[in-house]
């Protein structure tokens, strides 16, 4: 048990230290990181405390998640599986507004976007809309978020998917919150 800590220990730290190059050169090797760390009882002591240590072992895992995208993007391209590219393209997308990057999030959420029309993905769709429109309202283009949340609402209304309550809280939320906004109408997203 005392290795486990030692090595769970260790991959905080990794983690808690300047973004680099992965600091996992397999997936096996992230998965028996975290194994490792589930199983074992880091000491306080040796965890990250500060919000900015948190910060980046949050998006250093993030930046690690998004080449493992990456390379699952590539095998949906390899595979002409063009759902999966859009999926992949959503979920990067989706990460790099997490991570504070909103116009590259967008950018991958617009190409998802067209990918998703092209093939008429239309759960695809409404993710890239809605990912898009976050986007959108963080970058402060709240005409074009309330419009993008509106199309992807319908959208997901339509197709009965699961998201449909969580978007339409959200949109809510916006237009409460700008309710000057809730009339324009903008499909720039």
């Amino acid at each position: 048990m005392a290795r486990a800590a030692a090595m769970a220990s260790r991959t905080l730290r990794e983690l808690a230290a300047e973004p680099r190059s992965p600091p996992f050169d397999s997936p096996e090797r992230l998965i028996t990181a975290s194994q490792e760390l589930r199983m074992s009882r880091v000491p306080d002591d040796e965890r990250p405390t500060s919000a900015s240590a948190r910060h980046r072992a949050l998006c250093h895992g993030a930046t690690y998640m998004r080449h493992l995208l990456a390379q699952t993007w590539q095998l949906a391209q390899d595979a002409r599986d063009r759902a999966g590219e859009a999926e992949v393209l959503n979920r990067i997308g989706t990460l790099r507004l997490k991570c504070g990057d909103p116009r590259q999030a967008q950018a991958h959420h617009l190409r998802a976007l067209e990918l998703a029309r092209t093939i008429r993905n239309q759960l695809e769709e409404a993710r890239a809309l809605e990912g898009g429109a976050r986007c959108c309202e963080l970058t402060g283009n709240y005409p074009a978020a309330l419009s993008g949340l509106r199309e992807a609402v319908s959208l997901y209304q339509r197709i009965g998917a699961a998201e449909a309550p969580t978007a339409a809280r959200y949109l809510a939320q916006l237009e409460a919150e700008r309710p000057e906004e809730g009339s324009v109408q903008d499909s720039t997203v």
